[in-house]
Order: structure tokens, then C-alpha cells, then sequence
């Protein structure tokens, strides 16, 4: 059996932003899905992985994780297992209790989702107005952490790419003493037409997420049920479509190895992803490794997991 290696659980499938290139934000998720992680089914899904192999819990999905009471105790109890810990976050709650308690607690790696390079294209794309004090958070965070908050961004000026680079570069990175990467629009598995900059122009093949030993694990589910097992992280707003089980009545294992897993390996690799409604319309179909405009850490690279 592949070992699961890296688990993208979200804590919460809420948000407290409605970004314009989220589906979060329009048309909304799916209510099912707005729901938050119990905490004895996270503990279950940790130790189910940990007895195959798991090194690295990335706790992020399509929800914003501070929201989650208990996100601290959450890394506390990967990093007391021997897992390293990622978080995504907007950053607009990470206050400086909650950012000593993450630290405190083991947080190996914080990234921050900021799109906009300066105050009025956050706005305009975040849909907040929380420039000030998301810059202010995360430069208290950097302050006392020994490893400094990453800062994730989309190309939102397609025509002036390199312009926008070096003002993300000053009024985020530079400001707060972080680092950052940047990277062209991409369409939430078909399900963001509106995308600024279209991944065209070269012949198909699979994007490989369903082979890597990587599993994403939603917060709620279909129904009543909780802890939807989906295709990748990229089926926002369509997450019912994706779903390969639920880990409140099945296994890591029974779903990891189940016929509807084995069913999108198969398509992909018999190159039929255009049966499957969900990947039919993805760009990630596409190769295009002129995708990531630019990073920080010289050893980043289009197709490589970062950091974790």
C-alpha cells in the first residue's frame, strides 16, 4: 500500500472573508461543508496516518483554521508525534496570544494568503479591510518566531507582472521581515471561469495529485456526515462532487484503498479526466510552469511541495 506521507486536514470549512477569487465567496460553499472538524475524529484521522507512514499535517483545505478553537492544541498534538505542522491562514485573527500559543505549541511553518499588492487591491480581492492589521499581526508573529510567516499571493494584474511583484515584495514580505511566493490565477477545478490568467495551449496530461501519497480531508461532508475524503484541494465550491468517502463511517484505510479512489487513479491514468465532471475544465491539466512568477526560496519549484 502507498504510505500517506502528507495530510491536508481543515479544521474549519468556515470563513470569515469572502474573497473574489474564492468560491468561498461567490457562489458560496456548499452548507455542509461549513462545518468544523470534531476534535476526537481529528485525533482518529492523525493516528489512523500515523500508523502509515504520515510525516507532515498541513492544516489548511478551503476554510480558515483560526477560526477553530482549539488550532493551537491541534499543532501541540501533531508536534508532540513527531509530525510537522504547516498552517494557511488569512492571518486577520492570528492576535498575539494566539500567535505565542501556535509557536508555543510547535508550528513548524505559517503561511499567509494576502492577494492584493497593496491597500486597495486587498480590498478589492480580499474583500476586507484588514490591510493594517493583518501587516501588524504577522509582523508580531515574525518577531518572535525563529522562522518567519510565508506569504502566498496571486497575479492579479497579468499585465504588469513584474510591477506588481515588487510592490507585493515591498508592502508585504519586506514590511513584516517575510517571505513570499507568487503565482498566476488559477480556476478551482473549472469552477472559477473569470480566472485572469487561462493555463492554455498545451496538450492535456494528468496533474497527478490522486498518485502522490497525499490525502485532503474536508471538515464536514455530505449531509450529515463529517470529514469528506476529496479528490484534491483545487474542488472548492464542488466539494460534494469530489467526495471519495467520509471518515466518520469509514477508515483511512478502507478509503485510501476503496473503489472510488481507484476509480479517479484509473481515469487519470487511462488519460480519461474529462469522465470526471469535476476535473473536466481544470487547468491544472495543463503544464505550465511559467505558473509561478516567483519565490522567495531558491529551492521552490513548479510541481514540488513546498516547505512540508
Amino acid at each position: 500500500m502507498t504510505l500517506i506521507k502528507t495530510l491536508d486536514i481543515e479544521l474549519s470549512g468556515a470563513c470569515n472573508y469572502t474573497c473574489a477569487m474564492c468560491p468561498q465567496g461567490d457562489p458560496g460553499r456548499e452548507t455542509s461543508f461549513l462545518k468544523n472538524m470534531p476534535w476526537d475524529l481529528f485525533v482518529s484521522v492523525i493516528d489512523q496516518c500515523r500508523d502509515i507512514g504520515l510525516e507532515r499535517v498541513r492544516l489548511h483545505g478551503s476554510g480558515e483554521p483560526l477560526l477553530y478553537k482549539r488550532v493551537a492544541d491541534a499543532v501541540d498534538y501533531c508536534h508532540k508525534h513527531g509530525l510537522q505542522t504547516l498552517i494557511t491562514t488569512n492571518a486577520s485573527r492570528l492576535t498575539k496570544q494566539l500567535s505565542h500559543d501556535l509557536i508555543n505549541s510547535g508550528l513548524d511553518h505559517l503561511t499567509v494568503s494576502a492577494i492584493g499588492s497593496n491597500r486597495e487591491k486587498y480590498l478589492e480581492w480580499m474583500k476586507a479591510d484588514c490591510y493594517d492589521l493583518v501587516r501588524d499581526n504577522v509582523s508580531y508573529y515574525n518577531e518572535i518566531s525563529h522562522r518567519p510567516a510565508h506569504f502566498y499571493h496571486l497575479i492579479t494584474q497579468p499585465d504588469h507582472v513584474e510591477a506588481e511583484i515588487n510592490e507585493y515584495k515591498k508592502n508585504w514580505s519586506d514590511h513584516t521581515g517575510g517571505t513570499c511566493e507568487i503565482w498566476h490565477m488559477h480556476n478551482w477545478s473549472g469552477n472559477w471561469p473569470n480566472r485572469i490568467w487561462p493555463r492554455l495551449g498545451r496538450e492535456q496530461r494528468s496533474c497527478g495529485r490522486m498518485f502522490e501519497p497525499v490525502m485532503v480531508v474536508r471538515a464536514g461532508g455530505i449531509a450529515q456526515h463529517r470529514g469528506a475524503v476529496v479528490a484534491c484541494c483545487m474542488v472548492l465550491g464542488q466539494d460534494s462532487e469530489a467526495v471519495l468517502g467520509h471518515l466518520d463511517e469509514q477508515s483511512v484505510v478502507e478509503i485510501w484503498q476503496g473503489a472510488k479512489y481507484q476509480q479517479l487513479r484509473d481515469a487519470h491514468d487511462q488519460k480519461r479526466w474529462n469522465d470526471i465532471r469535476y476535473c473536466r475544465g481544470c487547468d491544472q491539466l495543463y503544464d505550465q510552469p511559467d505558473s509561478l512568477v516567483y519565490s522567495s526560496h531558491a529551492d521552490s519549484r513548479y510541481g514540488r511541495i513546498k516547505f512540508l
